[in-house]
């Protein structure tokens, strides 16, 4: 689970380093489970933008 902005940036970060990784690769399951966990933050920041509006 990310729980801050830093956490987010070093997701993100290795996000890029494993965007090219192998399909069925030990870097491209790592690689879907970092992107999940962003999409899970962004979508939990947006939702708390919206309830603060």
């Amino acid at each position: 689970m990310i729980t801050t902005r830093v956490q987010y940036y070093a997701v993100a970060s290795r996000i890029e380093q494993l965007k090219n990784a192998a399909s069925d690769s030990q870097a491209a399951k790592e690689l879907k489970v970092l992107v999940k966990l962003l999409v899970e933050f962004e979508c939990k920041k947006a939702s708390e933008q919206l309830k603060a509006a």
